[in-house]
């Protein structure tokens, strides 16, 4: 396995007092290399479980592991530079909304992982320009964000995700903003790299498309994984 969580609550509060209780002990157990789908309804809790599984969001209680290349990762005693570390060198998240950098091209969207991780210029601009030509992007490389159709923008999203070589990718509903042919573009592309890079994917969709596309389907509801 590569991801245990037990018992995972997680409220958000205001002047702290709980306000909104979302998670109410989710639990989850992922194998390495799988493609796993969590579903359910707006508000149970999906989008919330899966940011806290990568490590982007806090939780109250519970128990969170990690386990990479025989390296076990607790959330629990990890200090804010050590997520960050696990986020460079393990993690990619795909956001709904693609969250490009305006200002920089395609290609240097997508080397801006590891130019941060400090890796060299020359190597990471010719990953870069790889992994834009295996998402069919090779040719608008030097675009800029708004020259790009919405499609082509979640593309340059998920090779940014991947340009680090994680082993676990993250995906918040990344066919959520897409007309029905762009999401099977990127249903598709997740499918193969998933494949070609040996990666675990844990998607959180309300895609019927995208679920029934995966190895695995959890589903959450009021909070827990059932």
């Amino acid at each position: 396995m590569i991801l245990t969580a037990k018992n995972i609550v997680k409220s958000y509060t205001s002047d702290g007092v709980v306000v909104t209780p979302v998670l109410r002990g989710a639990s989850v157990v992922v194998d390495k290399g799988e493609f796993v789908a969590i579903v359910g309804p707006s508000g149970a809790g999906k989008s919330t479980l899966l940011h806290v599984l990568a490590s982007l969001d806090t939780f109250d209680s519970g128990d969170i592991k990690l386990h990479i290349d025989g390296n076990d990762y607790d959330y629990g005693a990890m200090t804010e530079p050590m997520y960050a570390r696990l986020r460079q060198d393990h993690i990619g998240f795909v956001y709904q909304f693609h969250h490009l950098l305006p200002e920089f091209t395609a290609r240097e969207n997508v080397m801006m992982p590891s130019l941060i991780r400090g890796d060299g210029k020359k190597v990471t601009s010719e990953r870069a320009a790889m992994l834009l030509e295996r998402v069919g992007l090779y040719e608008r490389a030097e675009h800029m964000p708004s020259e790009l159709s919405g499609g082509e923008q979640q593309r340059v999203a998920i090779a940014r995700a991947v340009m680090n070589a994680p082993a676990i990718l993250f995906a918040d509903e990344p066919t959520g903003n897409l007309d029905s042919t762009n999401a099977g573009h990127v249903r598709s592309l997740l499918q193969d790299l998933q494949a070609e890079y040996s990666l675990t994917c844990i998607v959180a969709t309300h895609s019927s498309e995208l679920w029934e596309s995966a190895s695995r389907v959890v589903r959450i509801v009021d909070g827990v994984c059932v």
